[in-house]
């Protein structure tokens, strides 16, 4: 049942929040852009890492025309090294280095050339980082 369930987060989830380019429209219109496609992802890459304990794939899956988990990376990646301007909305402070727990998380399942390389850029995470309990 668990798999089953998990499975529909590929069209529930994964398929409706991500574009094809990354981008995730739902969390632009928000007046904190920038904090909620993280926290957004945050929460996919959580929901993949339980899928894999059953067997579903959510880190690997890809729509058709290109929705995935790893597109939203590479959308947000060159804003949180400042390589592009945000273009969007995000009130308040801006804070690149909220994304840099997911890439440590993803780099464990991602492990190519890109993300070994993207994570040389990735400063090591502190000891006492809780964020080191979810890689």
């Amino acid at each position: 049942m668990a798999s089953k369930i998990l499975g529909t987060a590929k069209a529930k989830r994964i398929a409706t929040q991500i574009e094809p380019d990354g981008r995730q429209p739902l969390e632009l219109v928000r007046t904190k852009g920038w904090s909620y496609s993280v926290g957004n992802l945050d929460g996919l890459t959580l929901l993949a890492n339980i899928a894999e304990r059953v067997g579903v794939d959510l880190w690997k899956y890809h729509t058709a025309d290109g929705r995935s988990i790893r597109r939203a990376f590479d959308y947000l990646v060159p804003f949180a090294f400042g390589q592009k301007k945000w273009p969007d909305q995000q009130i308040g402070e801006w804070q690149p280095e909220i994304l840099f727990p997911l890439i440590r998380r993803a780099s464990a399942r991602y492990q190519d050339q890109q993300h070994r390389a993207l994570m040389k850029r990735v400063p090591a995470a502190e000891a006492t980082d809780r964020s080191n309990l979810t890689l």
